[in-house]
């Protein structure tokens, strides 16, 4: 699914939301739980409060994560957040750079065939 490879800056769905991560990197500690959020503001839970991320999913690299039956807003930003806690109590997160919902029908103003349009045909 392409909305789970690629850093969306835009979409029209409205009910669900997709996250993608790169494993934590510390040497020096063991992750115990990773849990994500979502939120209208960077770091917000306000949408969705933090919620676990199955160890499985993570044990089987796959760091591409859905949540559905949810409600976004035309117009808004929602943000996800990742949080993984280490064995030694210590939590890491990272947060997206947000999605715009966008549920504006594109308007085609006009349209251009052949030379006009830049095109030409031999």
């Amino acid at each position: 699914n392409e909305l789970y490879t690629t850093d969306a800056d835009y979409q029209s769905i409205t009910t669900a939301i997709w996250t993608t991560f790169s494993g934590f990197n510390d040497p020096t500690a063991a992750y115990l739980t990773y849990e994500w959020a979502v939120g209208t503001t960077s770091q917000g839970t306000d949408v969705l409060p933090y919620t676990s991320i199955p160890s499985r999913e993570i044990e089987l690299g796959t760091f591409a994560f859905k949540i559905s039956n949810i409600t976004l807003v035309h117009g808004k930003t929602y943000y996800t957040t990742i949080r993984a806690t280490t064995d030694d109590g210590n939590d890491i997160s990272a947060t997206s750079n947000g999605v715009l919902i966008d549920t504006t029908k594109p308007v085609i103003s006009s349209v251009g065939i052949g030379a006009s349009a830049g095109v030409v045909y031999t």
